[in-house]
């Protein structure tokens, strides 16, 4: 661009940052996600990330996935509505209240730890050597973030390398 022309803000979306008031999926006065976003279930950039990652995940002979998910199940259930086995989506949460709702839920395998943590327990812990699908769609930073849960995907992206888990 020209020096003298400043760069426009993009617009944004009225889903991305709710209010603090509204903020996540709730029962009983209770947070369920760990990174709540007011609307999901109608948020047209999820559903087109879902849709993407079924669509890619067709072709590929490993349907086994790592998929990182909050309380609503979204992009869990995009994979089983398309015949992606509840025992072959593996849900790592590290949040009390969503790790319980994924758990109790009919359309993934979910587990009470960090994505790293799970990735390091894989092979040994669980029998699980690769996946077709690794989706990590982190509500941070690249090199990490500080809140109630640390997580660093740099660390993350290194060790799917360093322990070859893609199929």
């Amino acid at each position: 661009r020209p020096p003298n022309q400043s760069a426009k803000r993009p617009k944004k979306a009225k889903h991305a940052h709710p209010k603090k008031k509204e903020q996540g999926s709730s029962s009983g006065g209770r947070v369920l996600d760990s990174y709540p976003v007011l609307n999901k279930e109608n948020c047209p950039y999820k559903a087109k990330s879902n849709n993407i990652l079924v669509e890619l995940l067709r072709d590929v002979p490993c349907k086994t996935c790592l998929v990182l998910d909050a309380a609503s199940c979204l992009t869990s259930r995009a994979l089983k509505k398309q015949g992606i086995k509840k025992w072959d989506i593996h849900v790592p949460n590290m949040c009390d209240d969503a790790f319980e709702v994924l758990r109790d839920s009919d359309v993934c395998t979910a587990y009470h730890c960090s994505a790293n943590q799970f990735m390091r327990d894989c092979g040994p812990k669980y029998s699980i050597r690769e996946f077709g699908l690794i989706y990590l769609d982190y509500c941070t930073t690249f090199d990490g973030g500080h809140g109630k849960y640390e997580t660093n995907p740099r660390f993350d992206v290194q060790d799917l390398f360093r322990l070859n888990l893609f199929s």
